[in-house]
Formats: structure tokens, sequence, C-alpha cells
């Protein structure tokens, strides 16, 4: 796949936003992801809050702003990675694009490992393969097509308790993400937060 070298830049990296649990914060992280298309938003507490209790707080949250009731679907396991290595980049669910404000709520269980998220460009193209690998080729040099994926990349180490919560989509776009091993074995888990859950799961 040819690259256009004018659409070619520097990574912009930055932290992810990290917000305390609690109803005001945790609107206010669900707020940014819709208004402004923030890719993901980042709780810190170890293990005192769950993720069931993480997940089921997102869903009453986005109830609230969206008028639609929003349920939990448990992924399961999304990670059992026994060496230290980089994962792939991708995005989570092409049903997204047809049932808005679908969140994935994700949970380091074991080791540590690292998030890299970022909102797709206009020209990305859903589940294309080829797309993915040219993002992660450039990606590992620090730099993006910004036609493919925002420069504006967000990323975060993640240790045992810390949840990641993302949209499948925001206004630009399904949101990419990538998930590396720094210190394995790692073990994740994931909960899906949407007003069709059972039906994602079938993607």
């Amino acid at each position: 796949m040819l690259v256009d070298g004018s659409s070619v830049v520097p990574v912009d990296s930055a932290g992810i936003l990290e917000i305390a649990p609690g109803d005001d914060p945790f609107e206010v992280g669900v707020l940014k992801t819709i208004n402004d298309s923030l890719p993901a938003f980042l709780i810190r507490e170890a293990n005192a809050v769950s993720l069931e209790e993480t997940a089921a707080q997102l869903a009453s949250v986005l109830t609230k702003l969206t008028g639609e009731e929003h349920m939990t679907a448990e992924l399961g396991d999304v990670a059992a990675i026994e060496d230290v290595g980089q994962g792939e980049l991708h995005e989570d669910c092409a049903y997204s694009l047809l049932v808005p404000h679908t969140y994935d709520v994700h949970e380091t269980k074991k080791g540590i490992g690292l998030v890299i998220v970022a909102n797709s460009g206009p020209a990305y193209r859903r589940r294309d393969s080829k797309q993915q690998e040219l993002i992660g080729t450039l990606l590992n040099s620090g730099l993006v097509d910004k036609t493919l994926m925002d420069p504006n990349i967000r990323s975060a180490v993640l240790a045992p308790g810390d949840k990641i919560i993302m949209p499948l989509e925001t206004k630009k776009g399904p949101t990419l993400h990538r998930f590396d091993t720094l210190y394995g074995p790692r073990k994740a888990l994931a909960t899906l937060v949407s007003t069709t859950p059972n039906i994602l799961l079938t993607d």
C-alpha cells in the first residue's frame, strides 16, 4: 500500500485522561468521549472498584446522558500473553457504526501492559488489515499517516487493577488501539457496555 508522504507526520503523543471513580468525574470522562471525541479515559484505583462495578457505573451514566438504556455483557479473557511483546493495532467491533455509544471496559488483571489509543482518520476503512498493518509499521517509527489515524495518540502504562474505558467509535470514526505486554504473563478482562450488548458479542 502506497503512502502519500505529505500526509505522514510525527506522532503527537500524550497521556490518557485519568479520573477517579465517582459519578461526577466519571460523567466528565464520558462526556469528553461523546462531545470531544476523546478516544479513552483511565481509572487507576487498583482493585478498589471491580470491573463489574465500573461497567455498571458506565452503563448508568450512558443511560442518563443518552436517554437510552445501556446494559453490560462480559467478554471474558481478552488477553493472555505469556511473553513480552507488541500487540496488533485494531478496532473492536463493526457493529459500533450501527449502535452508537458502545464502550469497552478493559481491566488489566495480571502483568504490566502499555495501551496506545487514537481516533481513526478520514480515509480509514473498517476492518482493513492492510491499512492496520501500515498504521502499525509507521507507528513503530514514530510516524502516522493522518488520513488513516489521528496524530494525537494517547498512551498509558497499565498495572493490575487499572481500567481503560474506550468508546468503540467516536464522531471521528472507529477507535484504534493496541495493547503491548511490558512484563508478562499478562492477563486482561473486558466488559462491553451498549444498548444491545448481546448482539454485539456475535461479531
